[in-house]
């Protein structure tokens, strides 16, 4: 996988996840109902909707923050990778504990799959090139 294809999954991913952190941080109600999901006027489920919002949004600038570094873009990947996938994780648990959403929820889930693994396969091919730089680097330094 190339640099710069690593570079996108990770740049499109972040983007993603910081657009539904801030979505959720300032509307939850609005973002649940564009799911078909209605919810509460409650303070209390409320704050319960925004604090993953915050979390989502925390993650979002940290990948995109990876984007500008080479070292670091692997980690930016990996935590994509996991916050994707255990999204869609829990979904597929409530799937089969709640039953079937609705089809935006199912389609959301599937598409949270596609992402997670595309960035842990980025960040495996970025962490294992990474690897080998630095094992060729150590090798000149011993025998200079």
């Amino acid at each position: 996988m190339t640099h710069w294809l690593s570079k996108l999954i990770l740049g499109f991913s972040g983007l993603v996840l910081l657009v539904i952190g801030v979505a959720l941080l300032l509307d939850p109600l609005g973002f649940a109902a564009s799911n078909g999901a209605l919810l509460p006027n409650d303070a209390s489920v409320l704050s319960e909707v925004r604090a993953p919002g915050g979390l989502l949004t925390v993650v979002g600038l940290l990948m995109l923050a990876c984007l500008f570094s080479a070292r670091h873009l692997p980690t930016g990947l990996w935590a994509g990778g996991v916050v994707y996938c255990s999204y869609g994780s829990a979904r597929l648990l409530g799937l089969l504990i709640d039953g079937m959403p609705s089809s935006t929820l199912v389609q959301a889930m599937t598409v949270e799959w596609i992402i997670g693994l595309a960035c842990f396969a980025a960040a495996a091919r970025r962490s294992m090139a990474q690897r080998a730089v630095f094992q060729e680097e150590a090798i000149r330094e011993g025998l200079s």
